[in-house]
């Protein structure tokens, strides 16, 4: 396809692909180059992640499919897409299926979180380390969640990490959030404080507290 083709009439034509019950040629490598190729629109290597991540399975390419998503994931977010965020999504759900690769994203995430210089970045981070537990980011996430000078969207997933991996402490701040601060911070806050509650009270009841 040429590359000034609209990225989602491309994208359609290769969902189709990867349904069709034979399949022609070996797309995991022309998706490897299309990724690399940075004169390709961010839109369409945005695609190219996620069809990745898609074919991943019936690939022989899955070492040379899980090494680039790692470098993309290591990237900087801009302002016209979060690359990087898209290809730490992808290695999250490839880690699921691929243990040996687990350690690896949830570093990948953690750095980007206690990096915290790309905060669009950082919002997936947080998403990674709520799917993966990581406990290694719990201060950072409540610095974040508490701080009404950061972004809406990366206090909302700090807050989301609470609910699902926080702990007692953390209660508090959650009630004191649901309370205190924009509708969208408050709601999130409430739903995290529920779910905390619930998690902390269950674990309490099979004695893990």
């Amino acid at each position: 396809k040429a590359k000034d083709e609209h990225p989602t009439i491309r994208n359609d034509a290769l969902a189709a692909w990867e349904q069709a019950s034979e399949r022609m040629g070996d797309m995991g490598k022309v998706l490897l180059a299309q990724l690399k190729d940075k004169s390709e629109s961010v839109v369409w290597r945005d695609y190219a992640v996620q069809h990745l991540e898609k074919i991943y399975d019936a690939s022989p390419n899955q070492d040379d499919i899980i090494a680039a998503l790692i470098d993309t994931a290591n990237g900087k977010s801009d302002a016209e897409s979060n690359l990087p965020g898209t290809a730490m999504l992808s290695l999250q759900r490839l880690s699921e299926r691929n243990p040996r690769i687990a350690k690896r994203v949830q570093a990948i995430a953690r750095e980007s979180v206690l990096d915290g210089t790309d905060e669009e970045k950082a919002v997936v981070a947080l998403q990674v380390a709520r799917e993966t537990k990581d406990i290694g980011v719990r201060d950072k996430a409540r610095q974040l969640a508490g701080d009404a000078s950061a972004k809406a969207r990366l206090r909302l997933s700090a807050i989301g990490y609470l609910g699902e991996v926080g702990e007692k402490q953390d209660v508090e701040l959650l009630e004191k959030l649901s309370k205190d601060g924009g509708e969208r911070v408050k709601l999130a806050a409430k739903t995290g404080w529920e779910e905390l509650k619930g998690r902390l009270s269950q674990e309490e009841g099979e004695g893990k507290l």
